[in-house]
């Protein structure tokens, strides 16, 4: 009897072990595919010599306190420092920062800790100066009617009825312009956001400033046509149905026998922050200028602020495209043009005023918010001297360290270890770049101590993030080739120099109510990337975004 119960359990646990080698024969396959991160050195460059330079580190092993070497190309180490612990490694266990800064001379270099090697970091005097005309790609692709385009023929040619409002159904040439994002619809206040930083960056990079102001007058070209009578003001062209019909040849629009595509409609607005925005954006055109097309730059300047100042409204566009629930910001904005280009203190009164009230600055350069710029520009810091009013200056300059300050704990703090100022929103690359701009503005004028942050947010650009990759399409180290674009239609990396949305939280997807891409191999509950056209939150390019980022690249060619 006990040798049956002994054979019963010995043939019980076969049967068990068996069971359990079968079981971990499955799984095995599925451990392999879930292989933990790599240990990894992510760098940025190519950088100045007298830029910072900061690599990043991370890893599931700890390699804080261990030494890293930096070796040119002949093997010969020329750095050598400690890795210093770093907060926010997710999705890796630890991270940690290799600051070689001090390395001035130019060359090619690679990293190491370990085993570990990075791919090259460059330093060169020349470092970054391909990167404008680069941007400038999305303004020349985006371009429409007969604006010359390298990316499609003359387009929208029947641009546009107007749709409500007192001249319902009457048609006005509205040609040309840019078109807006990855779709094909124009809105007046991203054409004058971006023909302002176009112009100021212009003030700022004297060897790109041609391109820079040829390429903002395509704007504001458009911008002189969007008043075409005293009490008609337009602030879109195009609607939903430009989306529902998907991507196409913009040249192909005009045979259309579509509602709203063929002959599309133009949407009037009384947005004062819009208003303003324009206001700014011909002043700046005006200032430049002479004789007769000075004089009707800045009166048109003048007609659109005084509407602003009349409506004082955020009445917002159908389909709520760019909410913008301010306005006192855009309306500084234009009030400091105006007086740059007429000289008339009331101007700055204006200004000022408008900047006490405001407590919506964001601290940030963006569609809704362009307040900075207007502080900027007081504290003498966009390129023209700054104001001699003692009260105006104090209020100006202590605004844009504030907001200086506050972009660079978004970086160390939320953003550790890689130093983007971006908040991981919609739209993060435009954060990153108008972010990093501020930081360079306020340098400039000594508000705070160092731009390193403006120079990481470059890097951030470039690659130097969790996936390795240029967030500029067909320019960089793994760039996005199928960006939410209709140049997808020509084939994949189109449009060439476009920055697309970049990263994003899941808390700020969800919020949008988008769906949210499975994660990828390098992606985290903080940041999420997808380059598909599927996403595009994250994937999408627009004027905003490339603007921001022509801003800081400026900006920080006008560090020394």
């Amino acid at each position: 009897m006990k040798k049956l119960i002994t054979l019963q359990i010995q043939q019980r646990l076969l049967v068990i072990i068996g069971y359990s080698a079968f079981v971990f024969l499955l799984i095995l396959p599925f451990k392999v595919l879930a292989s933990p991160l790599p240990d990894v050195i992510r760098t940025g460059g190519p950088s100045k010599p007298h830029e910072a330079k900061i690599a990043v580190l991370v890893s599931q092993n700890v390699y804080a306190g261990k030494p890293f070497t930096v070796t040119n190309e002949k093997g010969d180490t020329v750095f050598s420092g400690t890795l210093k612990e770093a907060n926010n490694p997710i999705p890796w266990n630890y991270a940690a920062t290799a600051d070689f800064s001090s390395l001035t001379t130019p060359g090619r270099y690679t990293l190491q800790s370990q085993k570990l090697r990075s791919e090259p970091w460059v330093i060169d005097e020349n470092a970054g100066n391909d990167l404008i005309p680069i941007l400038l790609g999305l303004f020349h692709a985006n371009r429409d009617g007969y604006e010359p385009s390298f990316q499609h023929k003359p387009a929208h040619l029947h641009d546009a009825t107007v749709k409500g409002g007192r001249y319902d159904n009457k048609k006005f040439d509205l040609t040309g312009g840019w078109m807006d994002a990855g779709d094909q619809r124009h809105f007046t206040d991203t054409a004058a956001y971006a023909a302002i930083m176009l112009q100021i960056a212009a003030k700022l990079d004297l060897t790109h400033a041609d391109e820079l102001n040829n390429e903002a007058d395509v704007g504001i070209r458009w911008l002189l046509k969007t008043h075409p009578l005293p009490d008609l003001f337009i602030g879109q062209i195009g609607d939903w149905r430009d989306s529902e019909r998907g991507f196409r040849d913009p040249a192909e629009d005009d045979q259309s026998a579509l509602p709203g595509i063929g002959y599309r409609f133009a949407y009037p607005s009384g947005l004062s922050g819009m208003m303003g925005k324009v206001a700014a954006a011909l002043a700046l055109a005006a200032e430049r200028n002479t004789g007769k097309e000075r004089a009707n730059l800045l009166a048109q300047a003048q007609q659109w602020y005084q509407q602003g100042k009349e409506n004082h409204s955020d009445e917002q566009l159908p389909g709520h495209y760019y909410d913008n629930l301010t306005w006192h910001d855009d309306m500084s904005l234009a009030a400091v043009m105006l007086w740059r280009v007429t000289g008339n203190d009331q101007y700055q009164r204006d200004a000022y005023t408008y900047l006490d009230d405001d407590n919506d600055y964001h601290y940030t350069f963006s569609n809704p918010s362009i307040g900075l710029l207007s502080a900027a520009d007081l504290c003498g810091t966009t390129g023209h001297e700054a104001t001699t009013d003692i009260k105006v200056r104090e209020l100006a300059c202590g605004i844009l360290r504030t907001a200086a300050q506050e972009v660079i704990s978004t970086a160390t703090m939320e953003n550790a270890p890689w130093g983007t100022p971006g908040r991981m929103t919609w739209g993060q690359l435009g954060d990153n770049g108008g972010h990093g701009a501020i930081i360079a503005l306020a340098k400039r004028v000594n508000l705070i101590s160092d731009a390193a942050v403006a120079v990481r947010a470059r890097d951030w650009l470039l690659g130097l993030n969790p996936w390795g990759n240029s967030f500029i399409v067909g320019y960089g180290v793994n760039p996005p080739t199928t960006p939410y674009h209709w140049a997808s239609v020509f084939g994949e990396s189109l449009p060439k120099g476009a920055v697309v949305g970049g990263p994003a939280s899941i808390t700020e997807l969800t919020k949008v109510k988008v769906t949210v891409p499975k994660k990828g191999q390098f992606d985290s509950d903080r940041a999420i990337y997808c380059k598909k056209a599927d996403y595009y939150v994250t994937s999408e390019p627009s004027l905003v975004y490339n603007a921001n980022s022509i801003l800081l690249i400026a900006s920080l060619k006008s560090l020394k």
